[in-house]
């Protein structure tokens, strides 16, 4: 009886600890407006392409870099900018991030420094996740930055609320070494949600 018992509670406590799991998409969710704001993607600078079930999307980027050179202005050293996808969420699930990849480019001379930064929120959850990376020259590559999360670790929209995934990323040009000069570009933005039951 001990042991039925000891096994019981063991069995309990498992399916207690076990981690939710990603759901397929449910029926009532969708994005319902996708806007851009910000010096790094300015009206007309932004292509977007969804899949049918509104579960991904890709974002790409005509002026979203920033530089610096002798001559070159300081303020196209710091761009930014805030993609946020509205969506419609219906009652019983919440949304979380599955996957965020940021590809890009850097041109960098000798002693030149510039930075990668991001802050993904959900429009009324008070968490956040965050992504940042640095390049230093000399340095002519591609480059992606990959943030991938499962549904334990990943952040979520409230309970079956209406909320927007909020991508505020920002580009930096950060060197103050006389001479250098270089660019470190945003090209695109790949989305993937994930679904969760609560």
């Amino acid at each position: 009886m001990l042991a039925s018992l000891a096994c019981f509670v063991a069995l309990a406590s498992a399916v207690a600890a076990a981690p939710a799991a990603s759901l397929a998409v449910p029926a009532g969710f969708t994005v319902t407006g996708i806007t851009f704001t910000g010096t790094g993607c300015p009206s007309g600078s932004t292509i977007i392409a969804s899949t049918a079930d509104k579960s991904a999307h890709i974002a790409t980027y005509s002026q979203f870099y920033a530089e610096g050179a002798p001559g070159i202005p300081v303020s196209s050293g710091h761009l930014t900018c805030t993609v946020s996808l509205a969506a419609t969420v219906p009652v019983g699930y919440q949304l979380g991030i599955q996957k965020i990849e940021h590809r890009g480019y850097v041109e960098l001379t000798s002693g030149a420094k510039v930075s990668k930064s991001s802050v993904y929120t959900f429009t009324g959850s008070a968490t956040q996740a965050t992504s940042s990376a640095n390049y230093l020259g000399p340095a002519s590559q591609d480059i992606v930055t990959s943030d991938s999360y499962t549904p334990a670790n990943t952040i979520k929209s409230p309970c079956g609320s209406n909320t927007a995934l909020n991508i505020v990323t920002d580009v930096d040009y950060d060197t103050t070494v006389a001479g250098a000069s270089g660019y470190i570009a945003e090209d695109s933005l790949d989305i993937h949600f994930q679904f969760l039951s609560c």
